[in-house]
């Protein structure tokens, strides 16, 4: 994450993931923080989420390849 905020790229902790929309242009993302709303765009999404990437995957549209993924206990 630190050397992703070098390059430039905003973090948004605290924040819920709702929903994603891709184009050839571009993303637009919809999350909640603060228990607000909101939108942004973006170039591209890492889906970063270990076992819960088809969680994640279902809320992209047009809809993506589902992993096949077991659940894992964590550390």
């Amino acid at each position: 994450m630190i050397e992703a905020q070098q390059l430039g790229v905003e973090l948004l902790t605290n924040s819920t993931f709702e929903s994603a929309s891709y184009n050839n242009e571009h993303c637009v993302i919809t999350y909640t923080r603060d228990n607000t709303e909101q939108q942004l765009n973006a170039k591209i999404i890492i889906n970063a989420t270990g076992p819960w990437v088809n969680h994640v995957l279902n809320k992209i549209k047009p809809t993506a390849t589902q992993l096949n993924i077991d659940l894992v206990l964590g550390s």
